[in-house]
């Protein structure tokens, strides 16, 4: 368990804000980041508490509310992301789950009307049954239209059939890009 301690400046005895944390990373350091995580011009704060197979990293965040002059934990989900990577242009966050070798996901969220929203998933399932019996693996995305999220691309690939180092699917990198749409 981590103790949280929030003060107005450096060396004041009483912090002004106080929290408990769950903390998984028993052999790492805490890796304290501050950045504007929800785009609002504020500085918050997170900060890595597990690490789990392959590159899966899970945060805490605190967000900060100027009209209360506190910062709140996590008021949108964002604990729920793995490995979130911040595009502050964009406005975006970028995340990536990885489930096995050859199978993973990435997740492009946005804020809007005061929450988190899933604007688009890449998924790559792999190992999916061919129907020359061999293995192969599968590309879907999703993009959010009508405020739901609807599949727009969808392909079967055998990788014994791919030329090397080529595309994992025909035109799935261009999804990576948020301007990509189905046309």
């Amino acid at each position: 368990m981590l103790d949280v301690n929030i003060y107005e400046k450096r060396g004041d005895s009483r912090p002004v804000q106080h929290f408990e944390d769950a903390y998984y990373c028993s052999n790492e350091a805490v890796d304290l980041t501050v950045e504007d995580v929800n785009f609002d011009g504020n500085l918050d704060f997170h900060f890595i508490v597990a690490v789990g197979e392959g590159s899966n990293r899970f945060s805490s965040y605190y967000i900060w509310y100027a009209e209360h002059q506190a910062f709140q934990q996590d008021p949108y989900g964002l604990n729920n992301l793995c490995s979130a990577q911040l595009y502050p242009e964009e406005r975006v966050i970028r995340t990536f789950m990885r489930y096995n070798i050859g199978a993973h996901e990435t997740c492009f969220y946005r804020f809007e009307n005061g929450g988190l929203v899933c604007v688009r998933r890449l998924k790559i399932d792999y190992p999916v049954a061919l129907e020359n019996g061999r293995e192969g693996l599968e590309a879907t995305v999703e993009d959010r239209r009508d405020g739901e999220l609807s599949e727009v691309y969808r392909a079967t690939v055998d990788p014994a059939e791919q030329p090397p180092g080529g595309e994992i699917a025909p035109g799935f990198s261009r999804w990576y890009e948020l301007d990509a749409c189905g046309k």
